[in-house]
């Protein structure tokens, strides 16, 4: 009786093998890729209004108002932004105060109140901002015509040298902490 014979021949799959392995390989890593950015941009929009609120004395509302995400999607080169959108935010916002001599403002956290001189508050009538409060000054002698006075803009606060800084190194230290983990999630899902 004959011996049963069991043969393997390797080299005959290493390629084709080596091959598949490079394909799945380069689809993880484009996968893992997309995922991380996606969620390294979602944790800086959040990190932003943290830095933007250590100076700026802004609510976090208007700050996810003023901002808008674009996620990554596969592709050539795959590109999460965050972006910072807005007109002037509105002097009433930050803690405005009628006084004898105008209407003092708090902008910056750490800073002291500002007096704007001759300026006062009044309930805005028309527009889009109808029926909010804003700071309003004279423009010359006479009742009218009146100026609204409006302060920095979301994307000039976040253009300062120190929150801009601050967010890109954030920004490199989580990509690489979530595409390690994105990658170990795929690798260890299949």
């Amino acid at each position: 009786m004959a011996e049963p014979l069991m043969k393997f021949d390797v080299r005959s799959n290493v390629k084709q093998t080596l091959a598949e392995l490079r394909v799945l390989q380069g689809n993880l890593s484009d996968k893992a890729q997309v995922r991380a950015l996606n969620r390294t941009i979602d944790e800086l929009r959040t990190e932003a209004g943290r830095e933007i609120r250590k100076e700026y004395n802004v609510t976090l509302r208007g700050i996810r108002q003023a901002s808008s995400v674009t996620r990554a999607r596969p592709g050539k080169v795959p590109v999460a932004v965050l972006t910072f959108q807005g007109k002037p935010i509105n002097l009433f916002e930050f803690d405005a105060k009628q006084t004898k001599l105008g209407v003092t403002v708090k902008v910056k956290v750490g800073g002291a109140r500002k007096l704007i001189p001759g300026a006062f508050i009044q309930t805005i009538k028309g527009g889009q901002n109808a029926g909010k409060k804003g700071v309003f000054r004279r423009v010359g002698k006479a009742r009218y015509p009146i100026h609204f006075l409006p302060s920095l803009s979301l994307p000039v606060m976040a253009e300062q040298q120190a929150i801009a800084a601050a967010l890109l190194k954030f920004a490199d230290d989580r990509f690489d902490v979530n595409f390690a983990h994105e990658l170990e999630f795929l690798l260890t899902k299949r």
